[in-house]
């Protein structure tokens, strides 16, 4: 996404922003451990809904709601131990990574969002207004910038990390809004 990279390019430039960006790039890593297991789960989720659109509206509802809070709920579990062990998997990087545990803290928070984010967006597929998702990309990308301009000149790798988290926060918040108002 191009506000992602807008964001990586203003963090390597600044001051120690290469070596906040490989923290960072350590840090995804992790991130994608977190997500993998939810995201291989998701995959069942489209074609279930589908078969259940035009038959069990009610069902349907049920199913949506328990899946998003089940998957969201296991991707917080996942990455309490990224979290709470940030300081120890940082140094594993190396000496010089052990500062940049709290890009990692941050980061590893980003799945759950993003899973949130891939249940919503399965559903306005199913449902047929995949539209919506292009307004919810823009506010993402949106944010990822303004929080990107702010935050990384003063936060560096935290600054970027937070940044990608507030734009995958308002990506589930606008897609979510469309969720509630069209089902």
């Amino acid at each position: 996404m191009a506000s992602t990279w807008f964001a990586q390019i203003l963090l390597v430039q600044q001051p120690g922003g290469y070596d906040h960006m490989g923290a960072y790039q350590a840090s995804n890593q992790w991130r994608t451990m977190v997500a993998f297991l939810p995201t291989l789960l998701i995959a069942a989720y489209l074609p279930i809904l589908s078969t259940l659109l035009n038959s069990d509206r009610l069902g349907l509802r049920q199913l949506q709601n328990r899946i998003f809070a089940s998957l969201t709920i296991l991707t917080l579990v996942l990455a309490l131990p990224i979290i709470f062990f940030a300081p120890w998997l940082m140094r594993l990087y190396g000496e010089a990574f052990t500062a940049f545990w709290p890009i990692l803290v941050v980061v590893a928070v980003i799945p759950v969002f993003d899973i949130g984010n891939l249940v919503l967006r399965n559903t306005a597929i199913a449902h047929g207004y995949a539209w919506t998702l292009i307004v919810a990309h823009l506010a993402m990308a949106t944010s990822v910038i303004l929080c990107g301009v702010w935050l990384i000149p003063k936060y560096l790798g935290v600054g970027l990390a937070l940044s990608l988290l507030a734009g995958y926060a308002s990506l589930l918040f606008v897609q979510y809004c469309f969720y509630r108002g069209r089902s």
